[in-house]
């Protein structure tokens, strides 16, 4: 571990600019772990002239700032509005893609580039491992044809590339089952505003009602095996590895079903949830903020006066010589311990909400507190699963009784 210390005026003197790229941004922003205060230093660095953040991600910084924290503070305003789009290569950017090989002595005939084009649909990921298998291949003053590119994109699609499987997997679960049917020549008649971003980035293209993967390659994984979304329960979840690569589509199923009624921050921190099963430095930490938000609203609805009322502190009495009083304690232990209490059957006075509630919310502390310092193996993507599915029930737990209360 080591740390970087920034002393602006020392920027300044250096005369220099520094660009900080924020790589990972994306799950920084998401993770509800930085304060308000760090935002706003981060923001006053930001506005030196002598140092400039960039950052990218598919979705807007706005989007992103999922807690209180980051949504108060400015930081993500100092960003350029509208953000720089980058999208699939055009016939031109593809000529200055394709430039060093002319400078190495590599001759690509109109074949060559037309294939090159149709295989990676201009799709950035694509195209840089078709010219870099095509480069390892290549000599000064040699030719690549039609057939070169063919070949070499073969060859990609037959050898389980990692490659396509990170591309596949950075499209979410609906976004997949969409590009399968396009892919298979299925009509789409259902809402497909889901695919916006990618038809904005060139990924998909539509035509009325019509839409078509550009890339070949996409285009062929997606009718493969691996865009096979649906086809049966045994073949999508008999095994690990289909679960693991197919469970994230039913939570999101799960988490489609409450939208409109959930609370909204704790709908975007379910997203989180779901969007990084595989990462469980960030689905660890994210209970707590579920449970940060959950006991705000319960409060709100049950004592928004943030007092304990004196008939509640009396009735404790009789079951504990420790019987909580005053305002509403902070800690989730405590109110943990005070929803312990309203929720037994024997409480007098009437609550909005359940003992299920409480029974729901008093498992995900323990895995909440450890927040991002894991200790020992690293947990298995059925842990994230549990945790996505126990949040899910919450959220849909404290709609029915808490925010669609009247």
């Amino acid at each position: 571990m080591f740390a970087v210390i920034i002393i602006p005026g020392a920027l300044s003197e250096a005369k220099k600019c520094y660009l900080i790229c924020l790589d990972g941004f994306d799950d920084l922003l998401g993770s509800g772990l930085l304060t308000k205060n760090l935002w706003d230093n981060l923001r006053a660095l930001g506005q030196l002239n002598s140092l400039k953040y960039a950052t990218g991600s598919r979705r807007r910084l706005s989007e992103l700032c999922v807690s209180r924290e980051s949504r108060t503070s400015d930081f993500w305003r100092i960003f350029h509005d509208p953000p720089f789009t980058l999208g699939c290569f055009t016939e031109a950017n593809l000529g200055t893609f394709l430039a060093a090989f002319a400078e190495h002595g590599v001759t690509l005939s109109r074949g060559a580039r037309t294939e090159l084009a149709n295989w990676s649909g201009g799709v950035p990921l694509l195209t840089t491992v078709l010219c870099n298998r095509l480069w390892d291949g290549a000599s000064s003053g040699s030719e690549l044809t039609n057939d070169s590119v063919n070949g070499v994109a073969e060859s990609l699609l037959d050898s389980n590339s990692d490659t396509l499987r990170d591309l596949w997997r950075s499209f979410d679960g609906e976004q997949q089952r969409l590009l399968a049917e396009i892919a298979t020549g299925a009509n789409l008649s259902e809402d497909t505003s889901i695919l916006r971003p990618l038809v904005d980035a060139g990924v998909v293209v539509a035509a009325k009602k019509k839409f078509a993967i550009p890339s070949r390659i996409l285009g062929k994984y997606a009718a493969g095996e691996h865009g096979r979304v649906g086809s049966g329960l045994q073949k999508l979840f008999a095994d690990r590895e289909p679960f693991e690569a197919n469970i994230r589509s039913i939570l999101e199923f799960r988490h489609l079903q409450m939208k409109g009624a959930v609370d909204e921050q704790i709908w975007d921190h379910l997203k989180i949830i779901l969007e990084n099963l595989d990462k469980p430095h960030i689905v660890i930490g994210a209970p707590r903020a579920i449970i940060n938000r959950a006991f705000e609203l319960i409060w709100q609805r049950e004592r928004p006066d943030g007092n304990i009322p004196g008939e509640w502190t009396r009735e404790f009495s009789k079951r504990t010589d420790r019987p909580l009083q005053g305002r509403i304690p902070t800690d989730i232990g405590l109110q943990c311990r005070l929803l312990e209490l309203i929720t037994d059957s024997s409480f007098p006075f009437p609550t909005r909400v359940s003992r299920y509630t409480y029974t729901l919310m008093n498992a995900l502390p323990p895995p909440g507190n450890i927040g991002a310092h894991l200790l020992g193996p690293r947990h298995s993507i059925g842990y994230s699963v549990a945790l996505a599915f126990w949040c899910l029930q919450l959220a849909d737990q404290l709609a029915g009784e808490l925010v669609q209360a009247e």
